[in-house]
């Protein structure tokens, strides 16, 4: 076999068990308390369900899924954001491994993990679910 072709498929392998990892890191997430979320966003608690948007300045989808997000915001949705980068801790105690990523909290709890960029029908979708 060729090395570039080794080459090409060791990458592609690596790509896959990333995004398998990330997945799993997630929705491990799912049941768990929302405590530390509310530590440092105790006006989730105010809202049932409410969405947490986990995002970076410097992700692309982020960027593209902001104005979403903030149209929401506007239309008083209980939408929130967090700035991964900002609360590295937490964010890893939370399990968030890939942005944009979405948590639904319901009853104190972290009731949903989404992974990726959604758009706003999707969004609402998952306040109502």
């Amino acid at each position: 076999m060729e090395t570039t072709s080794i080459i090409i498929i060791s990458g592609v392998a690596l790509l896959v068990g990333f995004m398998i990892y990330t997945h799993r890191a997630a929705k491990s997430m799912e049941g768990t308390s929302a405590e530390l979320l509310l530590e440092i966003m105790p006006e989730i608690a105010d809202h049932d369900p409410a969405l947490v948007y986990c995002y970076t300045t410097a992700c692309g989808p982020c960027k593209s899924m902001l104005p979403v997000i903030e149209e929401m915001q506007t239309d008083n949705r209980p939408v929130f954001k967090l700035d991964v980068r900002a609360h590295l801790s937490l964010s890893r105690r939370c399990g968030i491994r890939a942005t944009p990523t979405t948590l639904v909290v319901k009853d104190g709890m972290i009731s949903k993990v989404v992974i990726g960029m959604k758009t706003r029908p999707a969004l609402d979708a998952l306040l109502e679910s």
